[in-house]
C-alpha cells in the first residue's frame, strides 16, 4: 500500500509516496519542475547557465515540502524530475541551467542526511545513466529514459556527458529499476529497456553505495 502526500490544493507542489517493501521502505518523490521555474536564458537555440540568486526551479513552498520528505525515514528515495539532474554538458533543459538550484538540492540532501537518493528523469528523447559526486557522501545517480514512442535517430549527434556511466541510446526506451531486497546488501538494477522489453543498458549498484561515507568511483 502506498501512502501519498498532497491533495487538490497541492496540485502544483511536490507529491510523495512511501511504498513498504518487505520491511524496508521506498520513498517516491515527484517534483514539479515547470510551474514555479524561473525563465531560462536562451541564446542561438541553446540554454545558458544562469547563476542569478533570485532564480528558482521548484519555488519555496515545494522546497520546504521536499525537505520534509527528505527528513522522513526511508531506505531508498526515488526522486522523479522531468529534466535531467546530473548531466550538465548539453545545451538543452537541465538542472544545471540553474546551478544555484542544483547545488541547493545537493546541499539539502547533505543537510537532512537523506540517504538512498536516486534521480530518474526524461525529456531528452534518449536514454542514459549518469553518476556524479555531489559532495553528499555518496554518488548521485540519474536514470534518464525517453521516449517510449518519440525517439528519433535521423538528426541526433552524439552528446558529451562527463557523468555518463552507461552509453546513450536513441531508440525507443524506458527506465526500469529492480530491487532485490533478499540480498544482505540489496542489489538495485538500474536499466534502460527497449520497446520489446530488451535490456539496452544496465548499471548495478548496492544500497550501501547510497549511504553517507560510501563514495564509490565509476
Amino acid at each position: 500500500m502506498a501512502s501519498f502526500g498532497g491533495g487538490a490544493s497541492d496540485a502544483r507542489c511536490l507529491c510523495g509516496a512511501r511504498v513498504p517493501q518487505g520491511g524496508r521502505t521506498v520513498q517516491v518523490i515527484v517534483l514539479d519542475t515547470r510551474y514555479f521555474r524561473s525563465p531560462l536564458i536562451r541564446e542561438n537555440n541553446a540554454y545558458k547557465p544562469d547563476d542569478s540568486a533570485d532564480k528558482t526551479m521548484l519555488g519555496e513552498a515545494q522546497w520546504k515540502r521536499l525537505e520534509a520528505q527528505f527528513r522522513t525515514p526511508a531506505d531508498l528515495r526515488i526522486v522523479m524530475t522531468s529534466i535531467q539532474f546530473v548531466p550538465e554538458d548539453h545545451i538543452f533543459e537541465k538542472w544545471a541551467n540553474l546551478p544555484r538550484e542544483r547545488q541547493r538540492m545537493l546541499d539539502l540532501i547533505k543537510s537532512t542526511e537523506a540517504e538512498g537518493v536516486l534521480f530518474v528523469s526524461g525529456d531528452r528523447h534518449l536514454g542514459e545513466i549518469s553518476m556524479m559526486d555531489g559532495g553528499v557522501g555518496y554518488p548521485i545517480y540519474d536514470v534518464t529514459g525517453s521516449g517510449f514512442n518519440q525517439s528519433r535517430t535521423d538528426w541526433r549527434l552524439q552528446e558529451p556527458n562527463r557523468h555518463r556511466v552507461q552509453s546513450v541510446n536513441y531508440n525507443h526506451n524506458f527506465g526500469w529499476i529492480e530491487i532485490d531486497w533478499k540480498q544482505e546488501d540489496p542489489l538495485i538494477k538500474l536499466q534502460l529497456r527497449g520497446e520489446d522489453g530488451d535490456v539496452l543498458a544496465y548499471q548495478p549498484i548496492r544500497l550501501s553505495w547510497l549511504k553517507r561515507g560510501r563514495i564509490r568511483s565509476n
